[in-house]
């Protein structure tokens, strides 16, 4: 155990000591030269260890690495091995000496009786059992056995560090006994009442340093590990990312001025600059090219180690196509880039004589008191010493004053011995000297017989009676030995200190890696059917990279039945054309009533809520769902979800990025689908603002005990909090802050979004920014109220605070006869209210009329703003109609009024006439002209692209722009070609490719 385990005083195992030991006795001090290693080895073990060379000789080379101690304690001279686990030379070949610091922290008061020594395994020589360090080396250096039941590893910490902590408690010691001093109760005064707290402490030490460098995930490991004794920290390897160097330039430098195109296809590289600690570097290149070679690891093109005596630089090249965080995480997870250092403090304690594990309190604290101990016995040690040699001066100075006398004594005894036993006891008047004064006279040379040499002796004595006079008051003071402690690690800390190598990143990274951080964040399809299967396709892949022209039938986008046997008839492997009428891609047959419900655009990584029509809410991440090709049937959603059968149908599907608060300018880069704007124009609601009878709002605001604390969500300034807005066939409109929802996936059962009435269900769900300060500038609902008026009090209400303007999103619903209403989301129209509650009235409905879709619409369409935010022009502000029969239209936003909910709508477009010929199709083909309807309406940009879907799983893809711009009463252009018996069920836009790459 002695030998396996380190002692806490001075941190070495006894093979350690005595090689140190042993290379003191052989003076292979600093400033001297190197000897042969075999030399220092041939010494340890004829004196002090018995045991194997080569034990030793590792021994040795280990203290001697600059990669695996933090302040090496011997210099090498030679190959001590690399971090490719190299093997070091031959003892015969390499030379050594001891290093600055091993010689000025553990050897120098060797001499001075500050530690106990012991004889060694024959007899013949006696070795310190410990030695005398002046730093906390067991923390400095770290260290590692596996002892019979118990091991240790620990890590290496920064010197500067170390002694800043030493301080602090020094300090806390120094300020516990100036208090006591001073009081008149000196028992009142508790030691505990200056100590160093461990946030104090932690924040002087706050990780280890290891000597490779690397960085350390996170603070709460390294403080769980400092607390208990015990614990694991996540290394992670330094690395950077540049653009490949290609004919002696930097690609990246050439690219600058090239076109955007050229800019877009440099290759990159990844270059890691620092390893984790004990990380073997030609290992961890081997494992890389095995992942690569086994298509594990993709992206990478090659590998190359330049590293040199300058440092490590390892050099992944990638493809053309990787991304290089994605990359990167890879590595992290599949190779040692990224590794766990599981440290336990455990070390021989209580003097030496058991071991235990112990805190890093505990081990500075008992490392104190052992350097108190030997600053005690070094000050005895010189104290005797010192009173040794002032009696001596005395005896000198007395010889001196009666120089002729004492040599006449001694030339008239026979011996030396006579003469010493005559000076001992002389005859008056010579005034008698002890033994150790009768030596010295006797060794008096004639030259120091001057009266300068007896002036020097004086001086020498009052020096001594100075020194004395310290040294009583060191040891009879505690405070006294406390400050010699604390500039002794004064001079150590300048002399010796570096820069902390290992960067600790206290963002709150604890560095586990998720298996989203390994998913490339691509822009993909989801496509729910309404029996219940949904897959995910990529958005730009072969099928629906590019757009269409208007008019065309699209590609089949989902593995369907159709209810018209001339669907069978139209199947063929042949894909649309950009323009005319081509037919579409086959979809097979396997149900007889399936169809499209649901199609949308969002990036893998973010969050797909489903809202079943019973208002639930279940959560997915979006690259959970299985990726299938176009023609796939996709996965069954009971399967992906734990839904049954029964509930698989789902009102509304939306993907959401994050769940917290946004600025309006990220809002609007982050909303794929392109939210349509809000105006303060006059409209035409013919209808009016009529109030209905029992329109109370269910429930109150969002429960704090079920969905946490929601003002802590809140901001102030442009910030947005997002909210859920759900509406109901019956037309209630409900409004949730989405917050409430961002831990449903993973549940089960999901979370109620909210309370339906008797016959009612969710049909339409989607995401609203509400500015936090529309809140406070909100006012009572009233008849009289104008709601452009009532929005420019909010504006004006954040314009006193110092903020800018604010703006409120609002909302449009489409019925199935083709009326829109538009009424703003403030607090002021529609509250927002908790999980549970059920909402308020959001539009009177005309005999026969339902509403079949809605949208909600941001300030930048109001702005005039395209899909990137940017411009101000009026062909940013449109509202995308489309009708089931094939038609659409973009009407300005201008023409939708905004006024109060409750109301019945304006004219949102006509439909064709009926054709008069009977037994003939519309020009779009699908239903007949008087059955056409309503199906989509969706906010716009001019440079955003639409992705029409139809019932049977036919998909087309055209730019915005090449819809014409028309007024609500319009009936519109011919937006796609429908097979007979076929309608549009819903559309999802794209937003344009600036936008993509924000």
């Amino acid at each position: 155990m002695g030998r396996a385990l380190p002692d806490i005083r001075d941190g070495l195992k006894p093979v350690h000591r005595r090689i140190l030991y042993a290379m003191h006795e052989l003076k292979l001090n600093p400033s001297g030269g190197y000897r042969k290693c075999a030399r220092v080895v041939g010494e340890v073990l004829g004196k002090f260890h018995p045991h194997g060379d080569l034990s030793v000789y590792d021994a040795l080379v280990r203290m001697a690495q600059d990669f695996t101690m933090a302040a090496p304690l011997v210099q090498g001279h030679g190959n001590f091995g690399s971090l490719d686990s190299d093997p070091p030379a031959a003892m015969r070949y390499t030379e050594c000496k001891l290093a600055g610091l091993a010689s000025e922290a553990l050897l120098q008061d060797i001499n001075l009786n500050t530690v106990d020594f012991t004889p060694n395994f024959d007899g013949n020589e006696n070795e310190p059992v410990i030695l005398p360090s002046r730093l906390p080396i067991l923390l400095l250096n770290g260290a590692a056995g596996i002892a019979v039941g118990m091991a240790t590893n620990i890590p290496p910490h920064n010197l500067g560090e170390l002694c800043d902590g030493l301080d602090a408690l020094i300090d806390a010691k120094l300020a516990y006994h100036i208090a006591r001093d001073e009081s008149t109760n000196r028992s009142a005064v508790l030691e505990s009442q200056f100590a160093v707290s461990d946030a104090e402490l932690f924040k002087l030490i706050p990780a280890p340093d290891f000597p490779t460098g690397g960085i350390i995930m996170g603070t709460e490991s390294a403080r769980k590990l400092y607390a208990t004794g015990h614990g694991g920290v996540v290394v992670r390897a330094k690395t950077s990312i540049e653009p490949i160097e290609q004919n002696g330039k930097k690609r990246g430098a050439a690219a600058s001025s090239a076109t955007p195109s050229s800019s877009t296809s440099k290759r990159m590289a990844i270059i890691v600059h620092e390893v984790p600690y004990q990380c073997n570097k030609a290992a961890l290149l081997e494992r890389m090219a095995q992942l690569v070679n086994e298509k594990r690891l993709l992206g990478v093109s090659d590998l190359r180690d330049e590293s040199d005596r300058d440092g490590v630089r390892v050099v992944i090249e990638l493809k053309r196509d990787a991304v290089p965080g994605v990359v990167l995480n890879n590595l992290f997870q599949k190779t040692g880039l990224q590794t766990s250092f599981s440290g336990n403090f455990l070390a021989l304690r209580h003097g030496g004589t058991s071991p235990g594990r112990f805190t890093l309190r505990q081990g500075l604290e008992e490392f104190l008191e052992f350097r108190f101990d030997t600053v005690r016995r070094r000050a005895r040690h010189q104290l005797e010493a010192a009173s040794l040699r002032a009696h001596v001066l005395d005896g000198l100075l007395v010889a001196i004053r009666q120089i002729d006398d004492v040599i006449s004594v001694i030339r008239a005894e026979p011996s030396r011995a006579a003469a010493k036993a005559k000076l001992m006891n002389p005859e008056p008047p010579l005034q008698a000297l002890s033994s150790n004064q009768s030596e010295a006279v006797l060794g008096l040379q004639l030259g120091r017989l001057t009266s300068l040499d007896e002036s020097n002796l004086v001086k020498e004595r009052e020096g001594l009676e100075q020194d004395m006079a310290t040294l009583g008051a060191l040891l009879e003071s505690e405070p006294s030995t406390w400050k010699v402690i604390r500039d002794e690690l004064a001079v150590l800390k300048k002399k010796y200190a570096v820069p902390r190598r290992t960067e600790v990143d206290a963002s709150g990274d604890s560095g586990v890696l998720e298996t989203e951080d390994l998913i490339l964040n691509e822009r993909s399809l989801l496509v729910v059917t309404a029996s219940g299967y949904i897959k995910r396709m990529p958005l730009d892949s072969g099928d629906f990279s590019s757009s269409t022209g208007r008019g065309t039938r699209g590609k089949a986008g989902a593995k369907l039945a159709s209810t018209s046997p001339t669907a069978s008839a139209s199947a063929a492997p042949s894909a649309a054309t950009s323009r005319g009428g081509g037919s579409g891609a086959a979809s097979a047959v396997d149900s007889q009533d399936d169809e499209v419900g649901h199609f949308l655009a969002c990036n893998d990584h973010d969050t797909v809520l489903f809202i079943t029509s019973t208002g639930r809410v279940l959560g997915l991440k979006a690259w959970q769902v299985p990726m299938a090709t176009r023609t796939a049937r996709g996965s069954p959603l009971p399967a992906l979800l734990g839904v049954s059968k029964e509930e698989s149908t789902m009102a509304s599907v939306i993907a959401v990025s994050s769940f917290g608060l946004q600025t309006n300018a990220i809002k609007a880069k982050t909303r794929p689908d392109g939210q349509a704007a809000t105006t303060t124009d006059s409209g035409d609601d013919k209808e009016g603002e009529e109030e209905d009878e029992g329109d109370e709002e269910e429930g109150g605001v969002v429960d704090e005990e079920e969905e946490g604390d929601a003002a802590a969500q809140l901001a102030t300034g442009t910030e947005q909090q997002q909210h859920l807005v759900l509406v109901t066939r019956q037309g209630w409109i409900k409004k949730t802050p989405l917050h409430a929802f961002a831990r449903v996936v993973g549940k089960k059962r999901g979370l109620v979004a909210l309370s339906l009435g008797q016959g009612d269900s969710v049909q339409w769900a989607r995401l609203c920014g509400t500015p936090t300060a529309a809140a406070a500038a909100a006012t009572t609902s009233d008849e009289d109220r104008n709601p452009d008026e009532e929005e420019e009090k909010v504006k004006a209400a954040a314009e006193v605070g110092g903020q800018e303007p604010v703006e409120v999103d609002s909302i449009i619903l489409g019925t199935r006869l083709g009326f829109a209403a538009h009424f703003s989301l403030a607090d002021n129209e529609v509250r927002a209210t908790g999980r549970t509650s059920r909402g308020v009235r959001a539009m009177k409905l005309r005999e026969g009329d339902e509403i079949v879709d809605m949208d909600v619409l941001t300030h930048r369409h109001a702005e005039g703003k395209g899909a990137d935010g940017e411009g101000g022009s009026e062909e940013g502000k449109s509202l995308l109609v489309i009708t089931a029969n094939g038609y659409g239209k973009r009407t300005p936003v201008s023409e939708f009024a905004r006024r109060h909910r409750k109301g019945m709508g304006v004219t949102a477009t006509k439909f064709k006439a009926p054709k008069k010929t009977k037994g003939k199709k519309s020009e779009g083909g699908g239903v007949t002209a008087p059955d056409d309807r309503l199906a989509c309406l969706r906010a716009c940009a001019e440079d955003d692209e639409v992705m029409i879907t139809t019932d049977a799983g036919v998909i087309v893809r055209q730019r915005v722009s090449a819809i014409s711009r028309q007024s609500r009463a319009a009936t519109g252009v011919l937006v796609t070609r429908l097979d007979p018996g076929t309608f549009i069920t819903d559309i999802a836009l794209v937003p344009s490719t600036s936008e993509q790459r924000e």
